[in-house]
């Protein structure tokens, strides 16, 4: 593994989460452990109708990962799914059949903050007053961290903590920052956190992101601040 902020973390061996035992790190990706993991997640889906469509989980779950990142991800989908939505200010899920891809609407914003005034005259304009957030998680989560980035609208330059290409700028992101045992709901918390706190602002334009940009301001904005190697 490459080294992160001038110094090299050691990854442990295996994760505890909770009821679940210890997984190892480096799991065989036999086909009888996929047709044994396939029907544990089928058995434990919940039905998730305020938050992600109904999706056939025999097909999200094949060839995107590990068997211990699918168990994960799912137990962070279902994790979110127990949360009010008005209360905590999001919502979202996977897109089509994709565990690993998902798309989270932030809304709800306080009243008083700039970014809610602005949202509030992007729906008279263009017709949603939401910030989408796009999610995708790599084969070895939660080892890494997933990428996120806003797909639309777009961010007015150093507001919100949004690079200039839409992506989120946190070193809790990074391999730097990011520890196995956080979770989505902690992720997506303090982005919406931090667009208050970095008093975030829009651009009047319906333009939206597109994840190349968003990737190569990612990895040149962490390298600046030195959470990934120049």
């Amino acid at each position: 593994n490459a080294e992160y902020g001038g110094k090299k973390r050691k990854k442990p061996d295996t994760l505890e989460d909770e009821d679940d035992k210890p997984v190892k790190k480096k799991h065989k990706q036999e086909e009888s452990d996929d047709n044994v993991v396939r029907g544990e997640i089928l058995a434990k889906t919940p039905v998730l109708p305020r938050l992600v469509p109904v999706v056939d989980v025999s097909t999200i779950i094949s060839g995107k990962g590990s068997a211990p990142a699918t168990r994960r991800i799912l137990k962070e989908l279902t994790r979110l799914s127990k949360l009010n939505a008005q209360e905590y200010g999001f919502q979202g899920g996977p897109i089509s059949d994709n565990l690993y891809h998902w798309n989270i609407r932030l809304f709800g914003f306080r009243n008083d903050s700039p970014l809610a005034h602005d949202l509030k005259m992007h729906k008279k304009r263009y017709g949603y007053d939401y910030v989408l957030l796009d999610i995708v998680f790599p084969k070895n989560y939660p080892w890494d961290p997933p990428f996120v980035r806003v797909v639309k609208p777009r961010f007015q330059f150093h507001t919100g903590h949004v690079t200039t290409g839409g992506s989120i700028c946190m070193e809790l992101l990074t391999p730097s920052g990011w520890t196995p045992t956080t979770s989505m709901e902690a992720v997506i918390i303090q982005i919406r956190t931090e667009m208050i706190m970095g008093e975030a602002r829009l651009e009047e334009t319906n333009e939206q992101y597109s994840e190349k940009e968003a990737r190569e301001a990612f990895t040149r904005v962490a390298r600046q601040h030195g959470w990934i190697k120049s």
